[in-house]
């Protein structure tokens, strides 16, 4: 099949083209590991518990490219009036960012991610 971007011809394995770097599919999952544990969030079981950020990342697709696969990260910053005058970094953010045309989009945690982490008391007293 040919890439939607550059017309190189791409097999139907392969997940992104090798001459331009545009996403053609997403990432297949991480396969289970049935032993021990070799890595954090693996479980004895074999089923790999995939973080929200991980999966963004291996799923995302672009808005504007329409290419799959994403740079995810998480960004902290302050408001307006008090929290902005003492620094306190009280907003959350995940920011996925596209690997081919590099069009950022942001996402709120705590609708998104079921697993958010909240403001905690050293957050606001140590700015972590």
């Amino acid at each position: 099949m040919p890439c939607p971007a550059c017309k190189t011809e791409v097999t139907e394995t392969q997940f992104r083209c090798p001459g331009c770097n545009y996403g053609l599919a997403p990432a297949p999952e991480p396969q289970p590991y049935k032993g021990k544990p070799r890595y954090l969030g693996e479980r004895c079981d074999g089923k790999v518990v995939e973080s929200y950020d991980a999966k963004l990342s291996r799923l995302y697709r672009c808005d504007r490219c329409r290419s799959y696969g994403a740079k995810v990260r998480r960004i902290a910053t302050t408001g307006k009036g008090l929290t902005r005058m003492m620094d306190w970094q009280v907003h959350e953010f995940i920011v996925a960012s596209c690997l081919y045309c590099g069009l950022i989009q942001q996402f709120d945690p705590s609708i998104v991610d079921q697993e958010a982490r909240a403001l905690t008391l050293a957050d606001f007293f140590f700015d972590l």
